[in-house]
């Protein structure tokens, strides 16, 4: 689902912008993240430590969720969205059904072009919203597998 052709867009776009795509790599999209290494500005890390996230995020400016627009996509549930938020970043988005609740503090962008006008202002004019304070405590993966688990509980006990 990762859209390389955007994040190749972005780079061409944002020249001066680091792009960081930091994580596992897809052994089926070996030669499209070979091609990605030819842009000066994305600059690609291999998995970090969960542990170390919050302090490599904090050297970003903006979070993108570089994704092709589908509707299978805006079903999906991304924990990167939910960390981009938890760090307080502005966030730049394909959207995603589950965090509609979410779209005062993101820009959900359902084109390209959307994807790079909402870039463009963050880096322009850093409008003054502060993802910091969200509650993102029913996104809290402890709270859910109780939550889960009760449920299972209350579903063995009727039958």
């Amino acid at each position: 689902f990762f859209d390389f052709g955007l994040i190749k867009t972005i780079s061409k776009n944002f020249p001066n912008v680091i792009i960081n795509l930091i994580g596992p790599k897809d052994p089926l999209a070996v030669k499209e993240i070979q091609e990605l290494t030819k842009f000066d500005n994305i600059k690609i890390e291999d998995k970090v430590n969960y542990k170390d996230l919050p302090e490599v995020m904090s050297s970003f400016s903006i979070g993108i969720i570089p994704l092709k627009q589908m509707e299978e996509v805006y079903q999906l549930s991304s924990a990167k969205f939910l960390q981009y938020l938890a760090t307080g970043l502005p966030v730049v988005s394909v959207p995603f059904i589950e965090f509609s609740e979410f779209q005062k503090n993101v820009y959900f962008c359902k084109s390209n072009t959307e994807f790079l006008n909402s870039i463009k202002l963050l880096i322009d004019s850093k409008p003054d919203f502060n993802n910091k304070n969200i509650n993102l405590e029913k996104f809290n993966w402890d709270r859910i597998s109780i939550d889960a688990r009760n449920s299972l509980k209350d579903l063995l006990k009727q039958n």
